[in-house]
């Protein structure tokens, strides 16, 4: 068939206006393959003008599969989809190609269909070519991103679900399924909202329901991320989720949600050693610094014993001789020097004791001997030999009308304890008044003793009752009483205190667990 056979043809057909309004690319050729005609579009597609391309030999086509070349030979129809390469017709100068067109290609859609003659003899061939280029670039760009999507899900150990907000449906698609065999994330499909609910950790459910997934169902907020544990395969996993919608009604709510989840139960784990690791080095900080500084203390502690000790020893020591070398002296400058020597002996006698309990504390060897007692009846007793050493411009108050109580303590250790805090209000109460007091408690008994003295400040009361404090360098004393307390009244099982306004004054209390109560 030559061109002009051709062109009749068509013309006789009526097919001319047509052929060239087609929205496809036409190309007509004859028995032995030759192109002797093709439409605008065709000409545009390949950019190409119908003298250039005219008498190409179709079965000579590089871009061809040679397969369906040799079908379309046999006088079959074929439909396929081919990647034309116009560096490829270049090269295998199939014809000249429009520079234009040099480095690109178009993505077409193909189908060859023979021509057959009344004797059904093959007299030529038509191919239609639909561009699909945009849509394949498109398919290509959506294949890419999910390929990317996928890597990043195996990579992070990942889930992907999709939540359908009318039908109430939540699946996995299975292209999504992407895990390694290691992963504690197991897909399983969940059916409804409350399915899902139900494999949120009890803790966490509430946190999880009112945060996020309610929420973005509603359209309340656009999007949320939340860390929970949620239920795989019988154990529960630390999970990081997103939340977005991605489809919307007409009302504009959220019509289906894509649910990512990620596996972070190593990452928690991480971040928990980490935050034990920081505690723990925290702490041996604490304790490298308390250490340092108990060992300045205990120092100046030994630095200051024996100017401690010293002071009462030459106190006793001197005036001692002065008794004995002085034979003629008036009664009182003698009963004088006698107090003196009484006073220094018993404050001797209070630092050596006070090193002596420290260093059973510090080896473990500190006795505590309990048994039942009247617990006035001690109170009673501290008071009378306090009483003696009472400043003339202080009231001692003890109120005798309190009620019997018997404890079961160690009446040594609590005397210890009540005759520290009064020596204590004693050395530093000039005015005013100090009071010994209990109180029957609902399990305990709360024993106090006050004074109006000079107080001690917000940040001293903190400290007080550590080793080898002292708040006033200018008393004697060895810094150990009120750590001794602390110690002997926390082996009691009770617990110990301070209440004090700098300048006001000051209340030092302790507990007892409580036995049994007597009235009188």
């Amino acid at each position: 068939m030559t061109m002009e056979q051709c062109n009749k043809m068509i013309e006789e057909m009526g097919f001319n206006d047509i052929f060239q309004k087609l929205p496809i690319g036409i190309e007509v050729y004859d028995k032995a393959g030759q192109l002797v005609d093709l439409n605008r579009v065709d000409e545009n597609l390949f950019a190409i003008s119908r003298k250039d391309i005219v008498g190409i030999n179709l079965f000579e086509n590089p871009n061809f599969p040679e397969d369906k070349i040799a079908r379309l030979k046999q006088g079959e129809m074929v439909v396929f989809d081919c990647n034309y390469d116009f560096d490829n017709i270049r090269t295998n100068k199939y014809y000249n190609i429009n520079p234009k067109t040099e480095g690109t290609n178009l993505r077409l859609s193909i189908k060859c269909v023979p021509l057959r003659d009344e004797a059904e003899e093959i007299c030529g061939y038509v191919l239609m070519f639909t561009d699909e280029t945009e849509e394949y670039k498109k398919s290509e760009k959506v294949e890419e991103l999910f390929t990317k999507l996928k890597t990043v899900m195996r990579c992070s150990d990942s889930l992907l679900w999709e939540y359908d907000v009318k039908a109430d449906k939540m699946h996995i698609d299975l292209d999504l399924r992407v895990l390694g065999n290691k992963s504690r994330l197991i897909v399983s499909n969940l059916t409804t909202k409350n399915d899902f609910y139900e494999i949120v950790h009890p803790e966490d459910r509430e946190r999880v329901l009112t945060q996020g997934f309610e929420k973005i169902i509603t359209g309340e907020i656009g999007e949320y991320s939340i860390q929970y544990r949620r239920l795989f395969e019988g154990r529960y996993v630390w999970v990081r989720a997103y939340a977005y919608p991605y489809k919307y009604d007409e009302a504009g709510k959220p019509a289906k949600i894509l649910y990512y989840l990620t596996d972070i139960t190593d990452e928690i784990a991480m971040q928990d050693k980490l935050r034990w690791a920081e505690r723990e080095h925290q702490r041996k900080e604490y304790e490298l610094a308390k250490a340092k500084e108990e060992n300045r203390l205990k120092s100046m502690f030994l630095a200051n014993m024996s100017h401690e000790i010293r002071t009462p020893l030459n106190a006793i020591v001197g005036f001692a001789n002065i008794l004995a070398e002085t034979k003629e002296m008036e009664q009182e400058e003698r009963e004088f020097y006698v107090d003196i020597i009484d006073k220094n002996s018993e404050l001797l006698l209070q630092l050596i004791e006070d090193i002596l309990d420290f260093s059973k504390i510090e080896a473990g060897t500190f006795d505590i001997t309990k048994k039942h007692f009247d617990f006035k009846e001690i109170c009673e007793e501290t008071y009378a030999v306090h009483a003696l050493k009472i400043p003339e411009n202080v009231r001692f108050v003890f109120d005798r009308e309190l009620r019997h109580v018997t404890i079961y303590s160690d009446p040594k250790r609590v005397v210890q304890v009540i005759s520290n805090f009064l020596t204590n209000a004693i050395k530093f109460t000039s005015e005013g008044e100090i009071k010994l007091d209990y109180e029957v408690l609902e399990n305990e008994l709360r024993v106090s003793v006050s004074d109006t003295g000079m107080g001690i400040s917000e940040e001293d009361c903190r400290t007080i009752f550590d080793r080898f404090v002292k708040l006033n360098a200018c008393r004697q004393g060895t810094g150990l009483g009120l750590a001794i307390c602390k110690n002997i009244v926390e082996k009691l099982g009770g617990r110990i205190g301070v209440e004090s306004t700098l300048g006001k004054g000051s209340t030092f209390w302790f507990t007892l667990p409580l036995m049994e109560i007597q009235e009188d």
